[in-house]
């Protein structure tokens, strides 16, 4: 009874399995490589399509005034979160406002962190008019209660502390009234207080900052702007520039910079498409093959498994269960490993891509998961199929 358990196809694909090691390593190796490159490529497009979609909800404003010279460091501090300092006069901000075709326009301030209590990286500080601003406050009111109180701040998600905790900038501690959903942009490594607040810490801590805020309650960072519904924005943006002309004021258009980073996204994806397609193929090719070698090979066996009484359908169903077996463990196996590489080195990947990266949520990822093992995993039976039809109509040929 013990050796009766292998005349069935489970058992004598395991027993294949087994004796054949060094093949079946293969094969389910190959396997592990299709579906860890299936799984990072897909979960990193994810990522990076999930990051322009929280950028593109959270610029509310159309143009963005900044000091000339400084239009990458304010896209720097909103996609990737490297801290800067830059600053001109409130003139702006009230001349902007002027303007008939402006519907809202608010100030921001910029200030960088070198170090913080509570973190191994710098952080940037910004301050923010909780009664004129529109692009950065709405979402801001999902996390906590505005206007914060002079010692409290809001974090944002890659910040260390939670809501209540503490954290230290420049020596002062500051509650932490509440801590941002996961943005992909450069929020996530945010300080965001009033701008009285940044004011009185670049006061308090002037000599360490260097920053004329402190001297200065007339220097902002950034004009953030609306304009009215049916305005032409780039002409508005034309306009505008042209007014600044020589006064050190650079008018940035919101869309320009969605586009951009738009258009690095779909470059950097046509790359991994490209990519993938080729390697699947090159798989898939040589699965075929060896599958091709393999069922030749064992021809012999075969026959002997007909002269013991096995029908086309038994040797088929072996062939698919021992190829089912060694798919669906190589695919278990370069899923989870992929996993792992994911999410350990995805805040690598965003700081090296410079781009807005925002992980799928865990369902998304789960369910990327279970695609990318049945995918991969059925790839091997089906190249397995493909190769002992193939065969099978060779040897019905050459009878004829």
């Amino acid at each position: 009874m013990q050796d009766e358990r292998w005349l069935d196809a489970r058992g004598l694909a395991l027993q294949n399995i087994r004796v054949r090691g060094g093949r079946s390593f293969g094969i389910a190796a190959l396997s592990a490589l299709l579906a860890l490159m299936l799984f990072l490529s897909s979960f990193w497009m994810l990522s990076l399509k999930n990051g322009l979609r929280s950028l593109s909800g959270r610029m509310g404003a159309d143009l963005i005034l900044v000091p000339e010279g400084y239009d990458s460091k304010i896209s720097g501090a909103i996609l990737r979160g490297e801290p800067n300092s830059f600053f001109f006069h409130t003139d702006v901000l009230e001349k902007t406002r002027e303007n008939p075709a402006v519907e809202e326009a608010a100030p921001q301030l910029y200030l960088a962190s070198l170090t913080a209590g509570c973190c191994s990286y710098p952080l940037q500080i910004i301050g923010l008019d909780f009664d004129s601003d529109f692009s950065v406050v709405p979402w801001l009111k999902a996390s906590a209660k505005l206007p914060l109180a002079a010692d409290e701040v809001l974090v944002g998600a890659s910040v260390e502390g939670d809501y209540r905790h503490e954290i230290r900038l420049f020596g002062k501690t500051y509650r932490i009234k509440g801590k941002l959903a996961k943005t992909g942009m450069g929020f996530d490594t945010s300080v965001f207080m009033g701008m009285p607040e940044v004011r009185s810490l670049a006061r308090e801590y002037e000599k360490l900052l260097e920053s004329p805020i402190g001297a200065d309650d007339s220097l902002i960072s950034s004009v953030m702007v609306k304009v009215k519904p049916g305005t032409d924005v780039d002409a508005l943006r034309k306009s505008l520039q042209e007014s600044w002309s020589g006064q050190g004021v650079y008018v940035l258009a919101a869309q320009n910079m969605m586009r951009e980073v738009a258009g690095n996204v779909d470059r950097l994806l046509l790359y991994v498409y490209l990519l993938l397609g080729l390697l699947w193929l090159l798989g898939c090719l040589l699965l075929r093959l060896l599958y091709g070698i393999l069922l030749r090979e064992r021809c012999a066996e075969y026959r002997a498994l007909y002269v013991l009484g096995a029908r086309k359908r038994d040797i088929r169903r072996l062939v698919v269960r021992e190829s089912l077996l060694l798919g669906a463990s190589g695919a278990s196996i370069g899923c989870l490993f992929a996993l792992a590489v994911g999410v350990l080195f995805s805040p690598a990947l965003q700081n090296a891509l410079g781009l807005p990266y925002l992980a799928p949520a865990g369902i998304h990822t789960a369910l990327l998961f279970l695609a990318v093992l049945l995918i991969a995993g059925l790839l091997a039976p089906c190249s397995a199929v493909l190769s002992l039809r193939k065969q099978e109509r060779a040897e019905y040929e050459s009878r004829l």
